[in-house]
């Protein structure tokens, strides 16, 4: 992971750009108009309520790693994760939730 960064040059702040790039792909690719400058302190984006649960397993069977806590699915992206799996992963979820 860390040679990946270094070829990269994925300093913290391209990191943090990259990652708010893609919680907003994903918010608005499942319908939410996100805030901007997103006020995310982790790296995820967290819906819901939701079943969580039976949504991840339906994900996890088209190949979309997700987790869960509770009634709230967790959609974390990483540098490593294309725009197009990130498509792929909102018109697996739909809308609405």
């Amino acid at each position: 992971m860390f040679k990946f960064f270094e070829q990269q040059e994925l300093t913290p702040d391209k990191l943090r750009e990259l990652n708010q790039y893609q919680l907003r792909k994903l918010a608005t690719g499942i319908g939410f108009e996100p805030v901007v400058p997103m006020p995310f302190i982790g790296g995820f984006l967290a819906l819901g309520p939701t079943r969580a649960a039976a949504l991840q397993k339906v994900l996890r069977a088209a190949d979309i790693s997700t987790d869960y806590r509770g009634d709230r699915l967790r959609l974390g992206p990483a540098p490593y994760v294309t725009g197009d799996q990130l498509d792929q992963a909102t018109a697996a979820i739909g809308v609405p939730l």
